[in-house]
């Protein structure tokens, strides 16, 4: 439940990433995108400075969020997405509802949150890979310092989330249309191409 409150604080505190942009078109897609690279950002400076502990995460959570609603909020430009948020849920239902079990997951990428976790900073290490950029299991290990392990699986959900809106908005939608008519394009012989 904590975790949830946790993605919650993110997609309220995202907005602060927009202050100086506030005219700017601020879509779903932008504010999920913010509320990722918050949840990326808070550990890492959290953990960078060895206090690295759920009551401090929560503080400096309530302090983006306090930010974001004294500034004025960016206009969004976009219905909410109902059918692509109920899918989502749908598809992610059954990794939210049990524990990681894949090989990566369990490899390393908990292992390197954890242990962030435990030693409040991210100046260790003792795990398996972690000299690479460690963007998701800083994510992790924000969910994980304050919801625990069970918490974790909401880091799939907004990846999975971040790309399903960047679907429905379009900027990947082209993309995935182009492709599809290359593809098309390419099952016919060159000299039927182009009629």
């Amino acid at each position: 439940m904590i975790g949830v409150l946790w993605a919650l604080g993110l997609w309220l505190a995202a907005p602060v990433m927009r202050l100086r942009a506030a005219a700017a078109p601020y879509g779903y897609a932008d504010r999920l995108r913010d509320a990722i690279v918050i949840g990326i950002a808070l550990p890492l400076v959290l953990g960078a400075l060895n206090v690295l502990w759920p009551l401090t995460l929560a503080i400096a959570l309530l302090a983006l969020i306090a930010a974001a609603r004294l500034a004025p909020a960016p206009p969004a430009n976009e219905p909410i997405p109902i059918v692509s948020v109920a899918t989502l849920a749908f598809l992610a239902w059954p990794a939210l509802t049990r524990p990681p079990l894949d090989g990566d997951t369990v490899w390393y990428h908990l292992p390197n949150a954890a242990s962030w976790v435990h030693a409040h900073g991210i100046w260790i290490t003792n795990t398996h890979y972690w000299w690479y950029p460690p963007a998701s299991e800083l994510f992790a290990s924000g969910l994980y310092a304050l919801g625990g392990g069970a918490a974790v699986g909401i880091g799939g959900l907004a990846a999975m989330a971040l790309l399903a809106a960047r679907i429905v908005t379009g900027l990947f939608g082209g993309v995935i249309g182009s492709v599809l008519m290359a593809i098309i394009t390419d099952l016919f012989e060159i000299k039927l191409r182009g009629r």
